[in-house]
């Protein structure tokens, strides 16, 4: 039987992810086959990616994003766009932010700040802050 008030102090400590994951191995008999080190580190990966998930989310809803869902992956590199696959891909590694480089953006009305929200959903993702208004900031 599980233990409601050790799943109580899990979630009093916040640990929800920890919690949740080990409702998740009681209820599944398949995990009592594991080692108690093998189901630890599953209790951990999960607390550690729904930390990790939210704190993606918080920077994206903080920035503010027209499109809180845009992402590099998404972009179409239709021949009249004339986009060069291999730089945008460069660019959404933030290998230029742990350089101390900046990156200017040069095209058409409004390609900047599209190319922009991309480029920063991605340093998002890679753990960089993002700037509460960064079409403000980086117009």
């Amino acid at each position: 039987m599980l233990d409601h008030e050790t799943v109580n102090k899990l979630r009093y400590m916040k640990l929800t992810g920890i919690a949740e994951a080990l409702k998740e191995q009681h209820d599944d008999d398949a995990y009592q086959e594991m080692g108690f080190r093998d189901r630890f580190a599953l209790l951990v990966d999960r607390e550690f990616c729904k930390r990790q998930h939210g704190r993606l989310q918080r920077l994206i809803n903080g920035a503010k994003f027209e499109n809180p869902t845009a992402c590099v992956e998404d972009i179409r590199y239709d021949d009249d766009r004339k986009l060069d696959r291999s730089f945008i891909l460069e660019l959404a590694s933030c290998s230029y932010i742990r350089h101390a480089r900046n990156v200017v953006i040069v095209g058409p009305t409004g390609a900047g700040n599209y190319a922009n929200r991309e480029i920063m959903q991605s340093c998002g993702r890679s753990s960089f802050e993002i700037p509460d208004n960064p079409s403000e900031d980086f117009a």
